[in-house]
């Protein structure tokens, strides 16, 4: 979903850099990588506690295959790690792969998991309508899946879709900007995800639909930001050279609050909340750089995700159904956590579980 523009956001640890799209495409060849050696290792971890594994659909040990959409930054791999972890805890096999943004690839990564006969399958579909048929595809083989991160819009059964609550993260912003603003006039510009995104139309309606019948609050304006921070930062430069007016800005990422920021630099008005000119603004994710928006005073409230839950969970849901046990929930969008200057260094926030992590880190919680 970061094919967006020529130049994307890359993320290590809290390093923060544009890269080009070729340089992007040798990482993420490297993630996969580590993608593929993590999962080999769990496997052979696996492999040897396979006597105490949960007992599969034929009697033996679950075997689980899950492809990711993509594995390159910090938020995939919080996913990953938690889904990774929870599968440990379970003692069944999980290898994952990534698709690495690539529909006809995860086509084929799923074909293979079927091929193998695996017990269950993961799925964070590339594309949220043409998913539909590899989830058909799955239920044709009589293999249990879950989704995770964003969910298919054209049919298929799934166990759970296990994603955030996106409507609840606009939400949480609009009403941390109101809190802010205390009855003052705004004039908002919104910086919008990725079209066709689910993750990102949900978030941009849950922050208009909540802002609604405000009398001091006007949206001005709309810059398309995808999932770029450079695109963003252009879209906010064109938006500020029509509305000089703006004092509020709603981001409906952190990749794309990047792009916001260095946009006010350059034009002179980035400021610390409680320094005058601060223009008030909120994000959403919890990245381990957008944490140290909130630090810096840049940004006012970060609507962040339960990351590591959303992969926990699904494989959780996941192993319940092979094993005939109830599902908690079909739907489960999980609340985000409004992150403030109140709660920022809150060591539980996934956001600082991972505020050291780079891609040769590999997918297992850093030692605390």
């Amino acid at each position: 979903m970061h094919k967006t523009s020529r130049h994307v956001l890359n993320v290590e640890g809290n390093g923060i850099q544009m890269v080009d799209k070729k340089h992007l495409k040798q990482k993420r060849c490297a993630a996969a990588a580590a993608v593929a050696v993590a999962a080999m290792l769990l496997t052979a971890c696996g492999s040897q506690t396979s006597s105490t594994s949960s007992a599969g659909g034929q009697g033996g040990p679950i075997k689980l295959a899950a492809s990711w959409s993509f594995a390159d930054s910090v938020g995939w791999a919080g996913e990953i790690i938690g889904a990774e972890q929870k599968a440990k805890d379970l003692g069944v096999d999980l290898q994952v792969v990534s698709a690495d943004g690539d529909p006809t690839k995860q086509s084929s990564q799923i074909s293979t998991f079927i091929a193998n006969g695996v017990s269950g399958t993961i799925l964070s579909p590339v594309d949220a309508k043409g998913g539909s048929s590899l989830v058909k595809q799955v239920n044709s083989a009589g293999i249990k899946l879950a989704t995770v991160d964003s969910h298919v819009t054209d049919g298929g059964d799934v166990v759970t879709a296990s994603e955030t609550d996106n409507k609840a993260c606009g939400a949480m912003q609009a009403k941390a900007m109101l809190d802010e603003a205390k009855g003052s006039p705004l004039k908002v510009l919104m910086v919008d995800g990725l079209k066709g995104s689910t993750a990102a139309e949900d978030r941009e309606n849950g922050f208009m639909d909540t802002l609604k019948g405000q009398p001091n609050v006007q949206i001005v304006a709309h810059a398309y930001g995808a999932w770029s921070g450079s695109d963003s930062q252009q879209a906010v430069l064109n938006a500020f050279q029509a509305h000089p007016e703006i004092n509020a800005i709603f981001n409906t990422s952190d990749v794309n609050t990047v792009g916001t920021i260095q946009a006010l630099r350059q034009l002179n008005k980035l400021a610390a909340a409680g320094q005058p000119g601060h223009i008030l603004m909120t994000s959403n994710d919890g990245f381990p750089y957008g944490m140290d928006f909130v630090r810096q005073g840049y940004v006012d409230a970060n609507a962040s995700q339960q990351i590591l839950k959303i992969g926990a969970d699904a494989v959780q849901m996941l192993v319940d159904s092979i094993n005939g046990q109830p599902v908690k929930t079909q739907q489960n969008f999980i609340p985000p956590i409004l992150v403030t200057k109140a709660n920022v260094d809150e060591p539980t926030l996934w956001g600082n579980k991972l505020k050291d992590w780079k891609p040769s880190d590999g997918y297992t919680l850093p030692k605390s």
